[in-house]
């Protein structure tokens, strides 16, 4: 099917972004350091990029090396030999959601400190430490390569410089990339879109007992 007018109009597919490691349920995003301040500056950077939109996934050409000693990994080979298959296209539209949930609390310790080890600098072990959990996925059918969906002069501009953050989409490249054909993809990370509305309703001060009237 095509991408479904909400994609376009009020919330537009807004940025994009380019991954090496393709998203399952939640994206990540690297701060300056390790520091609270410096999660939060990149949590709000990203969201204000989102701005209530969709974002469209780019799978990168390259896929990077892990640590010394990971290079034989099942994990690391499973990877790789995923990223070989949709490396250079666009794979997904995603709606994420900002959460003050860490990646280890979305993941776990074991999977965390796994995933630390593999890909992280040295000690700064905060390597894709912000997470956005996925709450609303599509999968392009097929999955498109990017210089064949966008122009020359958009792939050079929206992808031709490394970035730690999303890449804005303009019009023109959203109108590019709209009759792209998607269909939508179970979401494991759904939850949390759905418990962060429930907690902030628990502690709204609205009067529980007062009335409304109908419309």
């Amino acid at each position: 099917m095509l991408i479904p007018c909400a994609l376009k109009k009020p919330a537009p597919v807004t940025a994009a972004k380019a991954d090496w490691l393709p998203g399952t349920h939640w994206i990540g995003f690297t701060p300056t350091n390790g520091s609270t301040n410096a999660r939060e500056q990149r949590r709000a950077t990203i969201n204000a990029q989102i701005d209530g939109g969709y974002i469209i996934e780019y799978v990168t050409l390259k896929f990077d090396d892990p640590n010394p000693g990971f290079e034989t990994d099942p994990q690391y080979l499973a990877d790789k030999a995923a990223h070989s298959k949709v490396a250079g296209k666009f794979i997904a539209i995603h709606r994420l959601r900002a959460s003050a949930r860490s990646l280890r609390t979305i993941l776990g310790d074991q999977e965390y400190e796994q995933l630390q080890n593999m890909w992280a600098d040295g000690d700064k072990r905060y390597r894709w430490s912000v997470a956005f959990p996925i709450i609303e996925s599509y999968a392009l059918v097929p999955h498109r390569y990017a210089n064949e969906a966008l122009s020359p002069e958009a792939m050079a501009r929206v992808f031709a410089h490394p970035s730690g953050t999303l890449r804005h989409l303009n019009d023109d490249e959203r109108s590019q990339i709209a009759e792209l054909e998607i269909e939508p993809r179970h979401t494991v990370n759904a939850w949390i879109g759905i418990e962060d509305v429930a907690k902030m309703a628990e502690q709204s001060q609205i009067n529980r007992k007062r009335s409304f009237s109908p419309i």
